[in-house]
């Protein structure tokens, strides 16, 4: 009979650090952040927390993913662009608010970590990626868009203005912006009604 080494992971343990962590880096800039004063705010000792997470950035790499995974609309077939436009308005809201300098601190750290740029590749970026794969695949089928370039570089064209403009540059996307660049997409790789 195997013997069965240390505790199991408590999810209560687990969902109390991301709700501390959510909760402190909305309300604190990430530098002021500290792993103790999330683990006091979660109610868990010190080595709790860092047996799940090594350091800030990676505890901070999950609380954006799950942001990402909370904003995201669901697909029904026949509206991908309603679709478009709630999601980039949702990613939108999310890099202007008080977590843009979480984002921005935890990009410009995998600049010189490549453990972390690893992590936020593997746990953000690809994650995220899948998600608007999996509804681009989903609107091809149905008949509602052209596949007819590479999906990497219609993804780069839709959202690589917003990281630009938001988090670069710090300048606002507003409404009227997002149905631009989702009509925009569209006349490049949308079916019209008299193609179908």
């Amino acid at each position: 009979m195997s013997k069965i080494l240390g505790r199991p992971r408590s999810q209560a343990a687990d969902d109390a650090i991301i709700a501390a962590a959510t909760k402190i880096f909305y309300k604190q800039s990430y530098q002021d952040v500290s792993m103790e004063a999330i683990a006091i705010e979660a109610g868990v000792g010190k080595a709790t927390l860092y047996r799940r997470w090594a350091n800030k950035a990676t505890l901070a790499v999950e609380v954006l993913m799950r942001q990402v995974i909370q904003e995201k609309t669901e697909y029904s077939s026949g509206n991908y662009r309603q679709h478009l436009i709630s999601n980039l308005m949702g990613l939108r809201d999310m890099l202007s608010s008080e977590y843009a300098d979480v984002i921005i601190c935890v990009i410009a750290e995998t600049q010189y970590n490549p453990e972390l740029r690893t992590l936020f590749d593997q746990h953000f970026l690809k994650p995220v990626q899948a998600i608007g794969e999996q509804d681009l695949k989903r609107a091809i089928q149905q008949g509602e868009i052209k596949d007819i370039v590479d999906h990497n570089l219609l993804f780069d064209q839709l959202f690589g203005l917003f990281y630009y403009r938001i988090l670069v540059v710090q300048n606002n996307i507003c409404d009227k912006d997002i149905y631009a660049i989702v009509d925009a997409f569209l006349a490049l790789v949308g079916i019209n009604n008299s193609e179908k």
